[in-house]
Order: C-alpha cells, then sequence, then structure tokens
C-alpha cells in the first residue's frame, strides 16, 4: 500500500509549529524551508523540499502565509510569517491521485527509468498580452496558450498577472481560472505598468531559483525581463519568452465565456422564456419585465451576420438596449438571459478550431 497523502493541512501544522518555536502568532520563522522540513520530519513523516516549496507557494497563493520580501537568500526563503491558519480547499493542488502517481514512479525499477521531461513555470503579462493581441488584429484564447506551454515540458504552474486596472473585472478572473492560471492581482505601483512588470520579475526569479523547475515562460513583449535569462542560464535554467503575435497560429481563438450557473437568476429568465416559446403572456409584473426583455435582446440580435464571441454579443445587446433597460437589468442579469437563449438554440453556439462564437 501508499503512504497517505500528505495533505496541505500537515503542511500548515508544521508551520503553525514552527511559529511557535519562533515566538508565537506573528513571529517570523527563519530558514523557513530548512525549519518546516524538519518539524516534518521530526513529526515522523517526510516530504521533499520541492514538494513543500510547492505546498508553500500555494499557501502564499491563499494568502495563508507570506514571504519576507526579497524571496530568497542564495537557495533558501530568507523567513516566513503567517497570515492566517484557516486553509480554503480549493487553492490545494496536491491531492491523493497525485500522491498515488508519485509513489507508482518510485516503485518502478530503477533499472527502467523514464526519459525526463523538463518542469515549466509559466507566468503571463495578461495586459501586455490581450493589447498586443488586440492590436495585432486577433483574438487570444488563454487555454490555447496555456496548453502550448506544455510543448516545453511539464506544466507545473501558470500563473497570469494582472493589472490593478484588469483586475477590477471579476469575469477576467473566473475566466483565467477556467482557462487554468492561477490569478495574481499586482498591487498598485508607479504605473499600472510598473504594478505587473515588478511582481512578475519578483516571482520568476523565486521560480528560477526551485531546485525542480527547469524552464521558466514568460508570455509578454515587454523588454524588461530580458535580463531573467542571464539570471538563469546562471543557475543552469533556461527561460523561454512567447510573443503572441509570433504564436498567432497557435494562440489564436476565444475561450468560452457563456455558461453561468444556472441560479435563480437563470431560472427566472427561464420561466419567462417558456412563454415566449409557448406564445403564451405572464400575468405577474417581474416575469412580464423579463419576458419583455428577452424579446427585446431577440430583436436587436435579429441583424446579426457574422458570428462572434459570447463578450461580443453581450455587448452589442448592451450597446442597442441599454437606454431602456439599464436602470432594471444589470450585465449580470443579460448574461443570464443571453445563456438562456443560447440553452434554447436561438443563439446558436458554434465551435470550431477550439474557438468558440454564437
Amino acid at each position: 500500500m501508499g503512504r497517505q497523502p500528505f495533505g496541505a493541512d500537515k503542511v500548515m501544522a508544521a508551520v503553525l509549529a514552527c511559529e511557535q518555536e519562533a515566538g508565537g502568532p506573528g513571529k517570523e520563522i527563519k530558514n523557513p524551508i530548512r525549519t518546516i522540513r524538519g518539524q516534518i520530519l521530526k513529526s515522523g513523516d517526510s516530504l521533499s523540499e520541492l514538494t513543500l516549496r510547492k505546498y508553500l507557494n500555494d499557501l502564499e497563493n491563499a494568502g495563508c502565509v507570506r514571504f519576507t520580501e526579497g524571496g530568497f537568500n542564495g537557495r533558501e526563503f530568507v523567513g516566513l510569517t503567517v497570515l492566517k491558519s484557516d486553509l480554503p480547499a480549493s487553492h490545494f493542488i496536491f491531492r491523493a491521485k497525485k500522491e498515488a502517481k508519485e509513489d507508482l514512479e518510485k516503485s518502478r525499477p530503477e533499472s527502467v527509468p523514464e526519459p525526463k521531461r523538463p518542469v515549466v513555470a509559466m507566468l503571463v503579462d495578461y495586459d501586455n498580452t490581450k493589447l498586443a493581441a488586440r492590436d495585432a488584429g486577433f483574438s487570444i484564447s488563454f487555454f490555447k496558450l496555456r496548453e502550448h506551454a506544455r510543448s516545453f515540458g511539464d506544466l507545473w504552474l501558470s500563473d497570469v498577472f494582472l493589472s490593478p486596472f484588469a483586475s477590477r473585472d471579476s469575469n477576467i478572473i473566473e475566466q483565467m481560472s477556467a482557462a487554468g492560471y492561477q490569478a495574481i492581482v499586482c498591487p498598485r505601483g508607479s504605473k499600472e505598468k510598473d504594478a505587473v512588470d515588478s511582481k512578475m520579475n519578483w516571482r520568476a526569479r523565486q521560480y528560477i531559483e526551485i531546485p525542480g523547475v527547469d524552464v521558466v515562460v514568460i508570455v509578454s513583449r515587454d523588454t524588461d525581463f530580458n535580463d531573467l535569462a542571464v539570471f538563469a542560464a546562471d543557475r543552469h535554467k533556461k527561460v523561454i519568452y512567447i510573443d503572441v503575435v509570433t504564436e498567432k497560429v497557435i494562440v489564436r481563438g476565444v475561450d468560452q465565456e457563456v455558461e453561468v450557473a444556472h441560479s435563480r437568476e437563470y431560472e427566472a429568465f427561464h420561466s419567462a422564456y417558456k412563454f415566449l416559446q409557448n406564445g403564451m403572456s405572464p400575468s405577474d409584473a417581474e416575469t412580464i419585465k423579463r419576458f419583455e426583455f428577452l424579446k427585446d435582446i431577440i430583436s436587436s440580435l435579429r441583424d446579426q451576420v457574422k458570428p462572434q464571441s459570447f463578450k461580443g454579443i453581450q455587448s452589442e445587446v448592451e450597446f442597442k438596449i441599454k437606454e431602456k433597460w439599464e436602470d432594471q437589468f444589470a450585465g449580470e442579469s443579460l448574461r443570464h438571459a443571453l445563456t438562456v437563449l443560447v440553452d434554447a438554440n436561438l443563439i446558436l453556439k458554434m465551435i470550431g478550431d477550439g474557438v468558440v462564437q454564437y
């Protein structure tokens, strides 16, 4: 039988034990990798340094811990401070299946080693990438971009960095999460651009220092990241730069945006649509409003000929009917109403070459 999955909860327990030894809540843990790993060994468990670093990186992204500014001293973190001890499970990527797979890999005979693929960390400048694609006249699929990064090795993680401006749109964060990214909101710098560049640069150097990471992929047309190649080469690592304009054929597309959860709002519009479908008129005031709203959406799309993204459809409809409806139905309501019409095949969804259009 394989060992029980170690689990992020055990890592956090070791972190809290080290915090107590450092003097109690709020005290900084010095040389945290060595200290926490030692605590884990004392408890009778074992964990590789690379796996521990992955867990700690996840804990940082979840807002549970903070590394001392500077990140590394040689190959060690300078220090670590606990911010909170409750663990949001959705943030932790190491599961029983992964642990079982590791056990299986370790049980294979040493005489038949599998060729090792490079371990890849991917960092994407969202604003720079999105604008570069737009200026070049195409839409970018962040899902395809992430899949492209897999051609360089085993993708360990993929971070997308959002400027303070971009992070105000919750839909962007949802879309990036759906495409497989960890969205990192950058603090405001002297300029929006500085906020992203400095955070990406710091994080890239952090990943380059991790012993198990072989390749760091940078997706940005900004020249501020050029010195990372030298930094990586000094540590026998590699930095690959992806220019989405050059890779247009591979990464062009539209990530699926439509399917919102079937919430009460969706059900309310669906009930109104049933009256429309059956040629009947509703009697209660709220359903009448939704009934008329759906009719106006359908009318606004009658002249549409060219397929476009869901967001494009939403923007077009919003422009045409907002004067009448903006005080009653906000953008989220429009998304639900459009989803009802897509599910009813009044708005046709077409998928080709990984591109979703309506």
